[in-house]
C-alpha cells in the first residue's frame, strides 16, 4: 500500500491521476484475501454483514466473494459507487450491479427523506452513492 502526502494534508490517498512527480511518501506491505479465502480461513460458514469501500475495485472485491455470493451466504452488503475511481481503474457500475444480479442478489439504494429502501434496482448513473444488496427484498424494513 502507498501512502502520498502534500505539504498540507498528510496522509491524503490522490484519487485522480497522479502527475509523474508525485511519488509515495512511504510505502507498506499489507496482507491482502479475498472474501471467501478469509471465510474458509477463519471457518466462517456466513457472513451477516459485508461493507465495501474501495474506491473503484468493488467488482474485484465482489469476484473474491463470488462463491460465497453463489452461495448465498453473504447476508446483506454495502458498498458505495464513485465514479471517478472506477474510471481511473477503468471500472463501470455497471459491473458491480451485474454481478451482484448474476449472484442472486437484489440491490437497493436508501432514501433518508422517507427512512426507507428503494428499488430494486439495476444500476445507477449516480456520481456518488452507497448502495445495498441482500438475496432478500429490503423495501419492507
Amino acid at each position: 500500500m502507498n501512502t502520498f502526502s502534500t505539504a498540507t494534508r498528510p496522509g491524503i490517498l490522490l484519487v485522480t491521476k497522479l502527475r509523474e512527480d508525485h511519488k509515495p511518501s512511504s510505502t507498506e506491505n499489507v496482507h491482502a484475501t479475498t472474501v471467501d479465502i478469509f471465510a474458509q480461513t477463519e471457518s466462517l460458514e456466513y457472513l451477516d454483514f459485508v461493507k465495501i469501500d474501495v474506491e473503484g475495485f468493488e467488482r474485484d472485491v465482489l469476484e473474491g466473494a463470488e462463491s460465497s455470493l453463489r452461495d448465498k451466504r453473504i447476508k446483506h452488503l454495502s458498498f458505495e459507487i464513485s465514479e471517478i475511481p472506477l474510471k481511473g481503474g477503468n471500472r463501470t457500475a455497471q459491473e458491480v450491479f451485474d454481478l451482484l444480479k448474476a449472484c442472486g442478489y437484489l440491490t437497493y439504494e436508501f432514501d433518508p427523506s422517507a427512512k426507507k429502501f428503494r428499488g430494486p434496482i439495476g444500476g445507477s448513473e449516480a456520481f456518488y452513492q452507497n448502495y445495498y444488496a441482500s438475496t432478500h427484498s429490503l423495501t419492507e424494513l
